[in-house]
This record gives C-alpha cells, sequence and structure tokens, in this order.
C-alpha cells in the first residue's frame, strides 16, 4: 500500500497544536496505514520538532521538515487575528513537495478515524478537494472573488492534486493573485485558493471538516444550506476529522473532552487548558448568546439540538 502523504505549515506557536493533530492521526490510523508527514515550517524549536519525533513511540511514520524561507512569502498580507504569513505556506505545497497527492491539515484539528478514504478520493483532474465552508456567505465571496466562484471550499481540510499544480503553475499563480490581493481578501490563502481553483475543485463529504457552525441550532435558516442540512447533521453525529479549537480555555463544544484527553496522553500535557466553572461562567454565556437569539428557548430546532449536542456547546460558541 503506498503512504498516505500528509501536510501541515506552522511556526513555533502553532507547533504543539500541529503536534496533537499528528497524534490524532497516529492513534486513528488503521493497521495498514503508511504515514508520512511533510512539515513547511517556519523556525520551529529544535525542541519542538524532537517533541513530536517522540510521537513514534506510539507508531512509526516519516516525517520531513521544509524550511520555509521570508522571501517566498514576502509582500503577503495578513487580515485574521492570529494568523502570521505562515498562513500562506499552503500555497507552496506543488512545489515544496515531492509528491502527487497530498492531504494538508491545519493545527486546529482533531482527525478522528483513518485518511486513507481520504487520500484515496479520485480528484480527476481538478486541482483541490475541499468541504463548502457554510460559514462564509455568497455575498462575501461574489463580491470579493467575482462570479467565478462557484463553490467557495474551507482550506483546514484540503486533498491537493500537486502533479497538476506543478503541470499547470498553479503555485505560481496562486502566489501571484495573493501578492496582488491580499491587502483586500478577508480569509488570506482561503480566498486565494478559492479564486484561482474555481472550476477546478472536488467537493468532499461534510464529514472530513466539521467546524463549529455546523452545530449551530439556525443551520436551516443559512443561505444556500437547507437542502444540505441532513448531510451536515449527519456529520456531525460522527465527524471523521473535527475542526475546533478545543485547546483554548472555556471551550465546550463537540468532542472537546477527546482533544483534552488526547492531549493528557501527549509530550505536551502541560498544555492542557484549565476551564473555568461555577454558575458565574455559565450565565455569562447564557447572557451573550441571548443578546444576539433573544427568543432561542421557543424554538424547537435549538432544544432538538441541544438534546444531541448537549445545551452549553450550543450557547458557548457564537
Amino acid at each position: 500500500m503506498s503512504k498516505i502523504n500528509i501536510c501541515f505549515a506552522s511556526d513555533d506557536n502553532y507547533a504543539v497544536c500541529m503536534g496533537i493533530t499528528i497524534l490524532s492521526v497516529l492513534k486513528s490510523a488503521s493497521k495498514e496505514d503508511k504515514l508520512a508527514f511533510y512539515i513547511l515550517e517556519n523556525q520551529i524549536s529544535a525542541k519542538r520538532k524532537a517533541e513530536i519525533d517522540s510521537l513514534k513511540k506510539f507508531r512509526e511514520f516519516d516525517i520531513f521538515w521544509i524550511s520555509i524561507k521570508p522571501c517566498d512569502l514576502k509582500e503577503l498580507v495578513v487580515n485574521q487575528k492570529g494568523l502570521t504569513s505562515t498562513a500562506y505556506a499552503r500555497l507552496l505545497i506543488g512545489e515544496k513537495i515531492p509528491c502527487d497527492k497530498i492531504i494538508y491539515l491545519d493545527c486546529d484539528i482533531l482527525v478522528r478515524d483513518s485518511l486513507s478514504p481520504l487520500f484515496n478520493v479520485d480528484l480527476g483532474n481538478k486541482w483541490v478537494g475541499g468541504v463548502i465552508d457554510i460559514n462564509i456567505a455568497s455575498g462575501y465571496y461574489k463580491k470579493n472573488l467575482g462570479e467565478r466562484v462557484k463553490h467557495y471550499i474551507n482550506s483546514g481540510v484540503l486533498l491537493i492534486n500537486c502533479g497538476l499544480w506543478r503541470k499547470y503553475s498553479v503555485t505560481q499563480w496562486l502566489l501571484d493573485y495573493a501578492r496582488e490581493n491580499s491587502f483586500r481578501l478577508k480569509y488570506n490563502d482561503q480566498d486565494v485558493i478559492n479564486y484561482v481553483c474555481a472550476g477546478r475543485k472536488y467537493i468532499l463529504s461534510y464529514e472530513w471538516n466539521v467546524m463549529d457552525t455546523f452545530y449551530y441550532p439556525d443551520l436551516r435558516g443559512r443561505i444556500g444550506v437547507r437542502t444540505q442540512a441532513g448531510d451536515i447533521e449527519r456529520a456531525c453525529i460522527s465527524p471523521k476529522i473535527r475542526h475546533y479549537k478545543a485547546f483554548r480555555k472555556n471551550y465546550f463544544g463537540p468532542n472537546k473532552e477527546e482533544y483534552r484527553f488526547l492531549m493528557e496522553g501527549s509530550p505536551w500535557k502541560d498544555f492542557t487548558p484549565q476551564d473555568d466553572s461555577g454558575i458565574k461562567l455559565y450565565m455569562l454565556c447564557l447572557w451573550n448568546y441571548f443578546k444576539v437569539h433573544n427568543f432561542f428557548f421557543f424554538k424547537r430546532k435549538f432544544w432538538q439540538r441541544a438534546k444531541t449536542f448537549g445545551f452549553l456547546p450550543l450557547i458557548s460558541n457564537r
């Protein structure tokens, strides 16, 4: 069986989160899976690299550290709080990694099943595969990216056809568009990928990138989601990849405990966040939710989703 190629892009700030995601891949892999990790790294310390390498005690894997030079990402503007120019590193995958196909994963992810079915998706002549991001309104990307973008995918989980990226010089096109437009694009590399790869995107099933927005009680009311709500809800019940920030203090979304349990058994157990507790926190979450959804307690849909996913997760992630 050929190896499953998996790529990350990180600097030292996100190295611990990346390590947890790698561990989740190892823990969820089937016996037959052979794994190769390619890390596009921006000055990750030797200490963090050694910690990630120590994960081989859980399962054997190959790992390749690929340094990103400042000149690779020059002139790129980051418009999202908390992100650095390393967010654009995934645009370099076609040039930097000598594979025909690879899975790209963000660092804020928990893998809950073997990645083999995802890796073996036949992209055909498509350049990239991704899950539709239902949180991005069509009005935004139609206005900022133009009518050429028919579907908008989230760039946190991507299946990339590296062979075609090299054949059609996609990396250069991505970088050129980013340098010319990054100052005005709200979602940075994600906007760039959706524009350049418009018409060459393969839409993956929702279970491969279940985001917090999938759990919102107003799911059916979202534009363009009504016909897909059933598929989204089924993915929420048993996600193969969960895309969230469970490492944050006071995060209460679904699958939080899975992530925290994984951290406790990792080289980074000391980073496990200690949530605040008590009625004060509970009432704060309730008040913040009430300010946005004044009459949520009258809506049957809210209580149906609360029964499945829990009350606190629904009111605390807005």
